[in-house]
């Protein structure tokens, strides 16, 4: 290591003042910047962690509180109902009543749905009303669904309740045996038991069963569900209410992440898990030995640390480029007098010795150059050595050249070439950012790349997402390009307008257009509504076929501008007297155009054509800050598909795998775009 770094070291004090400039500057702006943006991805993920953490912890508090409001107003319901004249009348003589001729059982009957209705109807998140007797005889409504199996069921779990010493309690969840009008499907509930005593006796006589679905409780966590977060209530290990209808019923013991859930301490209360994609807090419901889950997706705060990044990365990118130009200055301020001596030493070695140096610089390279001059004056006696110095010098290379395309030869390396041969590198090996080695393995990259549908389903939405977008701009662009060649009042006003979606950052135009098409607060959807064309608010950004669609309208609203400026430019230099002639010869409007405007404009045209199929192609940021690819894939282009394969999986080695056969494609694909315009420009030499 030491015989290393006195290698360098030997090797740094062996360059000019100018490389040795440049280097050093550069070394510090690129460690800076890296401290810098480092240190502010690091700050803003823990932040925004934290304040995700916050938040949930008052939704899960806020909750808790919400489900005993509710179950207090179901137990006061519940002895509403069995301390009624019916209910009491029912349970205690339910003998006589099954006894009794129809004329009283069915009095008795309406006196009882009298009771269940009125309250159904006073709350009518209950399902239903149902009592039990001692002998498990079950009286409920005609709502009675045929199926001996789930009233079965119901009756054994009202048994058990008859032979516990609870005063009530609340079953697992269920399906109804029960139904409301005109609906005939199985309702998912829960059902709270509460045992019936003797007003006057004190002797228990039978049960009380007030039917909840699981909608109702929904009701009380939907909204914290609204920001991607997943709510359960789990009995036991079992999930007793979710937002998901395919997590009811579902045993949860399996579940890894449960397990781990368990074994975290509780902090005030809260058990809280993070894993790689969502974010678990748990927190136990003391009321019946419910625990509260809450699933939230990573992704929820980490957009906005990925965005912060993005952020910082081009601050860090501009100071890297600011330090650079300033680096730039400051070498010019010390070469360019350098420069006025050694030019000044080279006219006195071809024989000119009135030649002087004069320079502003009142430091050591001013002190230099006055001591310079006062040595030419004594040196026309020394020829042969002045003459012997010049020569040397002239030998030696000059690197002050170096100086100013140095910058554009870094930036090229580290924009253009290096990424590529890199990419291309570790296409043919099995890097993961999680693993520090890895090894030669061929071309298996591109074999798996190749094998995955995934891969084609993203490439052939490129390929949509290319074709749609470059026919819609260069239709909306040469439109509008034609439109404003006629007009000649306020041109220029019309012109600004128009390009002002192509002035946008692409960032904010993806947040401006996100909140515009929100399903829930978006203008455009709610105003769809106010006007009555839609029932519902349209989801532009979470269906499949609409997403895609809605997204090739935005990228054609977002790129028919520089379409536009360009052929309005083309169009200005097409001659006015060739126009004239078409005229004189009697064309028609659109043989003037085929055979004069055409042939003038179709170079820019097909060089606007390469341009935008590369950039549409590779476009990133707008498909990834509106939909990030979604809903279920329908929007994920290759670029997405391969900054997901080598940022979520951390497959470094198959995604450059993907890069690489995505500049191949667009490599051929420009080929064959030159091929055409090289003939164009064959014809028209002709």
């Amino acid at each position: 290591m030491k015989g290393l770094i006195k290698q360098l070291k030997y090797r740094f004090y062996r360059q000019s003042i100018t490389k040795r400039i440049i280097l050093v500057i550069t070394m510090l702006s690129i460690l800076s910047n890296a401290a810098f943006v480092g240190s502010v991805f690091v700050i803003m993920k823990n932040q925004l962690f934290n304040k995700t953490k916050l938040d949930h912890e008052k939704d899960i508090t806020m909750l808790e509180k919400e489900l005993e409001m509710f179950f207090n107003g179901i137990r006061n319901d519940a002895v509403s109902v069995l301390v009624s004249d019916s209910c009491q009348t029912l349970l205690s003589d339910s003998e006589e009543f099954l006894s009794s001729d129809t004329a009283i059982q069915y009095r008795k009957y309406k006196l009882m749905q009298g009771t269940i209705m009125s309250t159904i109807g006073q709350r009518p998140e209950y399902n239903t009303i149902a009592f039990y007797d001692l002998n498990g005889n079950c009286y409920a409504d005609e709502r009675l669904i045929e199926s001996r199996g789930y009233l079965g069921q119901q009756q054994e779990r009202v048994r058990d309740f008859l032979d516990s010493d609870k005063n009530e309690a609340v079953t697992f969840i269920h399906k109804s045996p029960w139904r409301k009008k005109k609906e005939t499907d199985f309702k998912d509930c829960i059902s709270y038991l509460r045992k019936v005593y003797n007003k006057n006796k004190g002797q228990l006589i039978g049960v009380v069963e007030l039917e909840i679905p699981n909608e109702a409780i929904k009701e009380l966590y939907g909204p914290i569900m609204e920001n991607g977060s997943s709510i359960y209530l789990v009995s036991g290990d079992c999930v007793l209410s979710a937002g998901e209808l395919h997590m009811l019923y579902r045993n949860l013991t399996p579940e890894s992440w449960y397990a781990s859930l368990a074994q975290v301490q509780p902090e005030d209360g809260m058990q809280i898990l993070k894993t790689r994609k969502n974010i678990f807090f748990q927190k136990q419901y003391a009321e019946f030995g419910w625990k509260i889950v809450d699933a939230v997706p990573t992704y929820t705060y980490m957009r906005d640390v990925q965005l912060y990044a993005f952020i910082d990365i081009m601050i860090g990118i501009l100071l890297l480029f600011g330090n650079l130009y300033i680096s730039r200055i400051l070498i010019a301020s010390i070469t360019k007098p350098l420069s006025k001596i050694t030019n000044t030493i080279v006219d006195i070695g071809k024989g000119d010795y009135n030649q002087r140096v004069h320079v502003k610089d009142g430091g050591e390279i001013g002190t230099l150059a006055n001591e310079f001059n006062r040595m030419v004056d004594k040196t026309e006696l020394l020829m042969e050595k002045i003459i012997e110095k010049e020569e040397e010098n002239l030998g030696k290379k000059n690197y002050t050249r170096w100086m100013f395309v140095l910058p554009a030869i870094i930036i090229v390396i580290a924009l253009f070439i290096y990424p590529i041969c890199s990419s291309i590198v570790y296409s043919f090996t099995n890097k993961n950012l999680i693993k520090p080695v890895f090894k030669f393995i061929g071309f298996k990259n591109y074999a798996e790349v190749l094998k995955d549908t995934g891969f084609w389903i993203a490439f052939f939405n490129s390929l949509k997402w290319t074709v749609l977008s470059l026919i819609g701009q260069i239709a909306v662009g040469f439109t509008a390009a034609l439109a404003l060649k006629r007009i000649k009042v306020c041109k220029g006003v019309y012109k600004t307008l128009l390009i002002i979606p192509w002035a946008f950052p692409s960032i904010v135009i993806a947040f401006s257009w996100k909140w515009i098409l929100n399903g829930v607060y978006g203008f455009l959807p709610n105003v769809l509504i106010k006007l009555g064309i839609c029932e519902t608010a349209p989801q532009f950004l979470t269906s499949g076929t609409m997403a895609f669609i809605t997204l090739v309208m935005i990228n054609i609203w977002f790129g028919a501008p520089m379409i536009m400026v360009n052929v309005l430019s083309a169009l200005e230099t097409v001659p006015k007297d060739q126009y004239e002639a078409a005229q004189i010869d009697g064309a028609r409007p659109w043989q003037s155009f085929y055979y004069v405007t055409v042939p003038h404009i179709k170079m820019v045209v097909g060089l606007l054509v390469v341009l935008r199929t590369v950039w549409i192609f590779n476009n990133f940021d707008l498909i990834y800050l509106i939909t990030g690819g979604g809903p279920a894939g329908t929007t994920q282009t290759i670029p997405l598909y391969a900054y997901n394969m080598g940022w979520s999986t951390k497959l470094i080695g198959r995604s450059s795998a993907v890069t690489v056969l995505l500049f191949i494609f667009l490599m051929v694909i420009c080929g064959i775009y030159f091929a055409v315009i090289n003939k164009w420009e064959r014809e028209d030499s002709k």
